[in-house]
This record gives C-alpha cells, sequence and structure tokens, in this order.
C-alpha cells in the first residue's frame, strides 16, 4: 500500500500505493508488511503464521517479530514469495503455449487425415475420433490428447491411415 502525504500539510492524498512518505525527512519507507500481505495474497494455499515459522527457523509466527528480530530473512522470505509467484504466472504463460502447440499438431493430424480421405463436417470429427480410438485402443479422441501423444500421433498418421484402409477394405 502506498500512501501520498501533502508535505506541506501532512495530510494523506492517496492510500494506494507500497512504500510510505516521512513528512519529517520527506524520504520513502518501504512497507514491507503491505508487500507482505500483497503476495499473501496472491498465494491462496499459503498460511501467514506457517511462513513465518518457517522462515524464522522455528521462532516464532509474529510477522513484526521476525523482521525485527532478523530483517535479512524477512526481506529474502519477500523475495522468495515473489519468485514464487513469477514462477506460478511463468507456469500459466507455459500452458498458454502448450495449449497453441496442441492445436498446431491437431491441425497437422486433420490435414493429414483429410488428405487420405477422412470427412469432417461442420467441425464433426467422429471419423477422425473412431479410427483413432480403434487404433490407439482407448477413449482418447482427438482433443482429450496431450501434447505427447498428439506429436506421437502426428509422426505415425499415414501408418494409421494405411491401417485403417486396409482394415475398411477388408470389412
Amino acid at each position: 500500500m502506498v500512501i501520498k502525504i501533502d508535505f506541506n500539510t501532512g495530510k494523506i492524498i492517496d492510500k494506494s500505493v507500497d512504500f510510505i512518505i516521512d513528512t519529517k525527512t520527506k524520504k520513502i519507507i518501504n512497507n514491507d508488511f503491505s508487500r507482505f500481505y500483497a503476495l499473501l495474497k496472491q498465494m491462496p494455499f499459503a498460511d501467514k503464521e506457517q511462513l513465518v515459522y518457517e522462515n524464522s527457523g522455528g521462532k516464532t509466527t509474529s510477522l513484526k517479530e521476525f523482521e525485527k528480530s532478523n530483517p535479512k530473512a524477512y526481506t529474502t522470505m519477500l523475495n522468495d514469495m515473489q519468485r514464487a509467484i513469477d514462477g506460478t504466472q511463468a507456469s500459466v504463460k507455459t500452458s498458454d503455449s502448450e495449449d497453441a502447440e496442441k492445436r498446431r499438431y491437431r491441425s497437422f493430424i486433420l490435414k493429414k487425415m483429410t488428405d487420405r480421405g477422412v470427412v469432417v463436417k461442420n467441425w464433426d470429427f467422429t471419423e477422425v475420433n473412431q479410427i483413432l480410438t480403434a487404433w490407439t485402443k482407448s477413449d482418447k479422441n482427438l482433443k482429450n490428447m496431450t501434447l505427447e501423444e498428439l506429436k506421437k500421433t502426428n509422426r505415425i498418421v499415414s501408418k494409421i491411415m494405411d491401417w485403417y484402409e486396409k482394415k475398411r477394405k477388408t470389412a
């Protein structure tokens, strides 16, 4: 939380910032408690007392006491919390790129299968899914495949289509 203070009147102007301004020295004071709570809010499964207890080496569960007794460890804890949050957000971005890669491989597979005569009309992948489930002998359809399964299927789609055409001729 940042608090902006008018130096002439000493009155609070805005309470929406990450630091406090000391009216006497006119210096910015870093308010680590607000930073701690802002970070904690972004970590839904984290527990304040548990974090403090672990990072204080089992000495206290009081945030204020921990910050006063060991400011260096307190700052390290805040930086670790920030890295954990940044890592979580990075993994979400990776997930988005993985979804894009999955779509790309699905398109490759569909293109190869439609080139070999499989009919896809109005986004109906029934025939594609029937071929894939018969080949894999599982209930996995194109939409439910993992990225690794899609990559493997893309590599062997010609083999799958040869098998399917042979099976269809003999049936």
